[in-house]
């Protein structure tokens, strides 16, 4: 019997239904931390592009917090459906533009969280924008586009 890879069975999957893979517009990312960024302390970012579209809504429901504590279980439990990638800033930081981060951008959603001190969802759903700014400030942080 020949077996054949989740990969693949996905691409016939997707080409027997006549469906096109989605991928995710966001292509080139900077950062610029504030000089007291999260109260003077490290910020982790993440970038989380969904695969699954069976997904986002139970990513839409995380905190920042709630995706660092659960992270290693939530890509476990859907291998090659999640893929992130993880930054460090220190107040003061700022990284130049930069190509996202994943060779294969098909996707159905892309995520960025940023884990702060400070209570608050700390997520924002950026895949239709695709050049963004993330500006990491006291508290919270935000996204906008740039050109």
């Amino acid at each position: 019997m020949m077996r054949t890879s989740s990969a693949s069975a996905l691409v016939l999957a997707l080409a027997l239904c006549g469906c096109a893979a989605a991928t995710v517009s966001t292509r080139l990312i900077e950062f610029r931390a504030a000089d007291d960024a999260n109260r003077d302390s490290p910020v982790a970012v993440w970038f989380v592009l969904v695969r699954d579209p069976g997904l986002v809504e139970g990513l839409q429901q995380l905190t920042a917090r709630d995706w660092a504590r659960g992270r290693e279980q939530w890509l476990r439990d859907h291998p090659g459906m999640l893929v992130d990638h993880q930054w460090e800033l220190v107040p003061g930081q700022s990284l130049e533009p930069t190509q996202l981060p994943f060779r294969d951008r098909t996707g159905v959603a892309l995520f960025v969280f940023a884990d702060y001190l400070a209570a608050g969802a700390h997520r924002v759903r950026v895949d239709p924008l695709a050049r963004i700014r993330i500006e990491l400030g006291v508290d919270g942080f935000s996204v906008e586009p740039i050109r």
